[in-house]
């Protein structure tokens, strides 16, 4: 399969004589289908292997482009999905989730980055059954570990157990009820993976309140999960969609699955949340003049890309 969608949601045959009358047939251009991407706004849809590959020019497609592009995306089976940059480097993103897949479509096609920044920080509840899913495999043996000694050990020890791979990712709090309306959330361990902060930033952040990040706003609303597991005393499995704004720093957003354990150790209450990071990518300015069409966060590949 190799199509092209117009700016109205049209669907039209990679390479057909009906494509070139509709752009210009008067002009001599050698690829057909790099010139719709760039210079109208078109997507490319190739379809093959189990992999699905989209050609675009970021901030240059409206709602209706991507809107057929996503219903393409819906009716085929695929194990991957590659959005191939026409314009900027790096050139190639991998996503092996819809959800994330889609998300990401949405802030390229904004013409503007604050545009693609809706919503600060959300979650959505997920079962805890999906943990047995492929892919879960080290959230799934988390859980295992809390359950096997049903939520009574120490940091320590739960540190020292829990899968490799969440490590870099994991956060221990301390969690200390005040005589006031709001309880307190003491860092007692930080992973040095959140690169999307300051390096030293996780070794500074133990004793403090789990609230006081680089982005306030992202702290605020990241910690209020771990005080509501503490009352309900229950494990949660969270899909957080997360924008992140770090002085200095471009904004990002940031895609991941986190699992958030209440245990007790020493007569104290604790809460473990440990994630694992789908997609991340900036929404910083764009880097060609703005107009109409155009202007677009740069992309980062999201084999690669590092955050919260």
């Amino acid at each position: 399969m190799d199509l092209l969608i117009d700016e109205v949601g049209e669907i039209w045959l990679n390479g057909s004589v009906a494509l070139r009358r509709r752009l210009d047939p008067s002009a001599a251009v050698r690829d057909l289908a790099d010139h719709a991407v760039r210079s109208h706004g078109f997507i490319r849809v190739r379809r093959g292997d189990g992999t699905i590959r989209l050609a675009l020019s970021a901030g240059r497609f409206g709602f209706p482009t991507l809107e057929s592009a996503v219903r393409l995306v819906l009716t085929g089976g695929w194990r991957r999905l590659v959005i191939e940059h026409a314009d900027r480097l790096p050139s190639f993103e991998i996503y092996g989730r819809l959800e994330d897949a889609v998300a990401r479509l949405k802030d390229l096609g904004a013409p503007s980055p604050l545009l693609a920044r809706r919503e600060r920080f959300s979650t959505q509840e997920l079962s805890l059954d999906r943990l047995a899913e492929s892919g879960q495999e080290a959230l799934g043996g988390l859980l295992r570990l809390w359950r096997a000694r049903q939520g009574e050990l120490t940091p320590e020890r739960l540190l020292a157990e829990m899968p490799e791979a969440l490590k870099p990712r994991a956060t221990v709090s301390r969690m200390i009820a005040v005589a006031t309306p709001r309880s307190r959330a003491l860092v007692e361990h930080m992973g040095a993976g959140f690169r999307v902060f300051d390096a030293c930033w996780a070794l500074g952040a133990v004793g403090r309140d789990l609230e006081e990040q680089p982005d306030p706003a992202h702290g605020a609303l990241s910690a209020r999960a771990y005080h509501e597991v503490v009352r309900e005393g229950l494990p949660r499995l969270e899909a957080v969609d997360a924008v992140i704004a770090v002085p200095n720093r471009p904004v990002r957003r940031s895609r991941y699955d986190r699992l958030l354990l209440p245990f007790r150790a020493r007569g104290e209450l604790f809460v473990c949340g440990a994630s694992v990071l789908r997609a991340s990518y900036a929404l910083d300015a764009p880097s060609v003049a703005p107009s109409v069409d155009s202007g677009t966060p740069a992309p980062v590949t999201a084999t690669q890309a590092s955050g919260s």
